[in-house]
């Protein structure tokens, strides 16, 4: 497999020195930095391609910068992560002036709107579970516990009524507002307590877990649209990354079977023409920042492919048996990645077909880790599909 050979290749790309070791990079130019959400959602891949020390590494560092209010931090980097980001738009690699070998990295807790990342706690500590189930350091998970205990209490910090609620501009569509009870962070939130639980925490074990889910299905299913809503209260929109976590945890088995999900989101807008669209329908233009109309991507988390979702969505067709599905996206990945010898961030269409998205105040991120990451995973659940 072609795609596989460059999407390691692009990950391995991104593991950098640093004053601590080798550290997990976002990406080469403007995401030249350490972003604990795309680290958290890329912890499989490395896990896949023998990168655990890495994995261990900035688990440690995300550990040990846990604010007093029990935050992690949204990034960490030697200097302000948004004037690298602007720099690097503008064609100047900021780490050529300031590299990471010379200087100590400083946490980062809110964004370019003053908000933190709310997502940083729940992905860290499911990344700390999937470290340790992939390697059998259970010590680790021992030793962790008073600092993954304060990040779980900071999660419970969100909580309104019977749900987390998030503020604007903070989790992975940070273009947009997504803001109070979102089925994204909820979602995520409910898995982690499940995965917990497995793993023998104490402290998570009295958690009613079944009532979280109960209240979930009741809250964000719309049976008239067979698809779980993006948020409440706000308009009808669906979001593809919980629609694909619900049907490959196959959480909701006991109200509907993930083969009716299944069959209900190939049937909407979000897999047409191929799963790697955020949300459907597009966010209203005073959802967006003006800072993301400003450098011309209005639709940045609306009407763009993007890599890692055509991963995520690789490995569920595989888990679900569909061969068709599964097929269509890998033949589509290998075209992708063999024509531009790299994975990039997002894509557009253009006569037809997908090429990577080009402004004049940006150009799509390449190598991009988190992309590269998931469709590693994907093409390795695929590959092990073709082989069975």
């Amino acid at each position: 497999m072609e795609s596989l050979k460059i999407s390691r290749e692009c990950l391995e790309s991104n593991i950098v020195p640093s004053k601590t070791g080798p550290l997990f990079c976002c990406g080469p130019s403007h995401f030249h930095f350490f972003w604990l959400r795309d680290f958290s959602f890329s912890v499989p891949g490395l896990l896949l391609i023998g990168k655990a020390d890495v994995v261990k590494r900035h688990l440690t560092m995300s550990l040990d910068h846990i604010r007093a209010d029990g935050l992690m931090p949204r990034s960490f980097d030697v200097i302000n992560p948004k004037l690298r980001v602007v720099m690097g738009v503008v064609g100047i690699h900021a780490s050529k002036f300031w590299p990471y070998t010379k200087k100590d990295l400083k946490p980062e807790f809110t964004g370019e709107h003053n908000t933190p990342a709310a997502d940083s706690n729940v992905l860290v500590l499911e990344a700390c579970l999937m470290y340790t189930a992939a390697t059998g350091d259970t010590y680790f998970l021992k030793e962790r516990q008073k600092e993954m205990k304060q990040a779980f209490d900071g999660i419970l910090r969100l909580r309104n009524g019977d749900f987390l609620e998030q503020p604007a501009f903070s989790d992975w569509q940070d273009s947009a507002k997504r803001e109070g009870h979102t089925f994204y962070l909820n979602l995520l939130f409910y898995r982690l307590v499940l995965g917990l639980k497995k793993a023998g925490v104490d402290w998570i074990q009295s958690f009613d877990s079944d009532e979280l889910l109960k209240k979930l299905w009741e809250k964000f299913y719309s049976k008239e649209d067979g698809l779980f809503l993006s948020q409440l209260p706000g308009f009808k929109q669906f979001s593809l990354e919980t629609q694909l976590w619900a049907i490959e945890g196959d959480f909701f088995k006991k109200y509907i079977s993930r083969e009716e999900l299944w069959k209900n989101l190939k049937a909407s807008p979000l897999w047409k023409p191929m799963a790697a669209l955020p949300v459907w329908p597009q966010y209203a233009r005073d959802e967006i920042s003006w800072t993301t109309k400003f450098v011309g991507l209005r639709h940045y988390h609306d009407n763009f492919h993007w890599s890692w979702l055509m991963g995520e969505s690789l490995k569920v067709s595989t888990i679900m048996g569909d061969k068709t599905e599964a097929d269509r996206l890998f033949t589509e990945i290998e075209r992708l990645t063999h024509k531009y010898k790299t994975v990039h961030e997002i894509y557009e269409v253009k006569s037809g077909e997908l090429i990577p998205v080009m402004r004049p105040l940006y150009h799509s991120e390449y190598a991009f880790s988190w992309g590269s990451a998931k469709l590693i995973e994907g093409l390795v659940a695929y590959q092990k599909a073709q082989l069975s």
